[in-house]
C-alpha cells in the first residue's frame, strides 16, 4: 500500500514539475480547464510552514562569504535580474535558487487544494538548500547531522494528522543542491562535507526533488538545473 502511494506521489510530482517548466503555456490555457475533471489524482496541498523555513532564510543571503553573496539572485522571485534592460527572456539565474523559483511557480498550479485530506500530494515549501548553507559554510558546520530536525519537529506537532496519515509518503520538497550535499552519514565523527538531511530516518518516506540524485535512493528524483532562459510567452520561446 505504501509503495503504491509513493509511486503515485512520484507521478504527481512529475506532473507538477512538467507544469512548472511549461508554466507559460499552462497560464494561457488554464482558464479552459475543468478542475474536477482535469485534477483528479493530481491535487496538491501546500503545507503552511512558518517563515523561518523559507522566506526568513533569504535575509541571510550575504552571510556566507566563503560560498557567495546570493542576494542579487533573489530578484524576480529567484529568476534574478535581467541580463540587460532590453531583454525579455534572459535573466541572471542562479540554479541554486530553484527552491524559491518552484515555490513561486507552484502557486499558479491549477490543481491546488486547501484541504490536505483531499490532496494526492503535499508540498513542503522548505528551502533546504539555502538552510543548508549554515551547516556547509556557516557556524553550524559541526552540527550538520541536525539539519532537518527542526522541520520534523514542526510537522509532528502542527496538525500532526497531516503527517501521520501516510507518515510522509505523500509529502515532497525541492532541494536545490545535489543529493550528495545532504547525504553525510550520521555516524561521521568528526563531520565532513555535507549535511545529513537525506540520511535522517525521519524523512526516509519523503520524496526529494534534487538537482542530482543518487542511483540507489528511491526517494530522490533528479530534476533539471534551471537555465537563464525564462520567456514570458510562447511566441518569445519559439523565436
Amino acid at each position: 500500500m505504501l509503495a503504491m502511494l509513493s509511486s503515485t506521489c512520484t507521478t504527481i510530482l512529475l506532473i507538477s514539475f512538467f507544469f512548472f517548466i511549461n508554466s507559460v503555456h499552462s497560464q494561457q490555457t488554464g482558464s479552459d480547464l475543468d478542475p474536477e475533471q482535469e485534477c483528479t489524482g493530481k491535487w496538491i496541498h501546500i503545507r503552511k510552514l512558518p517563515s523561518q523555513f523559507n522566506l526568513d532564510l533569504l535575509i541571510n543571503c550575504s552571510d556566507y562569504p566563503i560560498y557567495d553573496d546570493f542576494c542579487p539572485y533573489l530578484a524576480n522571485h529567484g529568476l534574478g535580474h535581467k541580463t540587460h534592460n532590453r531583454s525579455h527572456s534572459w535573466f541572471r539565474t542562479d540554479p541554486f535558487m530553484l527552491e524559491l523559483i518552484f515555490h513561486r511557480r507552484i502557486l499558479e498550479y491549477p490543481c491546488l487544494t486547501s484541504n490536505p485530506n483531499h490532496a494526492n500530494a503535499i508540498y513542503l515549501p522548505y528551502y533546504a538548500g539555502i538552510d543548508a548553507l549554515r551547516y556547509l559554510y556557516g557556524p553550524d558546520v559541526n552540527s550538520s547531522a541536525e539539519h532537518g530536525l527542526h522541520l520534523y519537529k514542526f510537522l509532528q506537532n502542527d496538525n500532526p494528522h497531516i503527517w501521520t496519515r501516510n507518515f510522509g509518503h505523500d509529502h515532497f520538497l525541492v532541494m536545490a543542491r545535489p543529493a550528495w550535499d545532504f547525504s553525510q552519514p550520521l555516524t561521521n565523527d568528526p563531520p565532513i562535507w555535507g549535511t545529513s538531511f537525506l540520511e535522517l530516518p525521519e524523512f526516509y518516506n519523503v520524496t526529494a526533488l534534487t538537482l542530482e540524485s543518487r542511483v540507489w535512493s528511491w526517494q530522490e528524483q533528479a530534476v533539471p538545473y534551471p537555465t537563464s532562459f525564462h520567456p514570458p510567452s510562447i511566441a518569445l520561446m519559439e523565436n
